[in-house]
């Protein structure tokens, strides 16, 4: 007689932050009086934060009854790894990086630079700030 597995539904709210990690030196060019400061890669903070509050859980099939309860620990013990696999992933990256292009980060990168010594004439809109790759 065939039964149906037990099937395990963990869900979570789940935030992924990402950032440009300071680096000890930053690749900076010049040309003329324009500069191009190419940051550092953009990454995921890790852990994801989750809200555990608003966490459901959900078990169906035959088994449930008798298998339900180490399905649902041990999905809810995968949750960490699984949403750091996320944030780490070619697709999750590239949509935070199209982010950061859009965002007011880059003028952020762009104003730190001038603080450093040496740069403090430098015009915040003759600094071109791209991803390295």
């Amino acid at each position: 007689m065939p039964l149906d597995p037990t099937v395990t539904r963990i869900r979570v709210p789940a935030v992924y932050t990402y950032r440009i990690p300071l680096a000890k030196e930053w690749k900076v060019l010049r040309v003329g009086d324009e500069f191009a400061v190419i940051a550092p890669k953009v990454e995921p903070s890790l852990p994801v934060a989750v809200d555990l509050q608003k966490m459901e859980k959900h078990v169906s099939g035959n088994w449930s009854f008798f298998t339900g309860t180490e399905s649902l620990d041990a999905a809810q013990r995968a949750i960490t790894k699984k949403l750091a696999s996320k944030a780490t992933s070619r697709a999750y990256l590239t949509a935070a990086e199209a982010t950061w292009r859009e965002r007011p980060s880059r003028s952020s990168c762009a104003k730190w630079l001038i603080t450093q010594r040496g740069m403090e004439h430098v015009a915040p809109n003759r600094i071109h700030v791209s991803l390295c790759r």
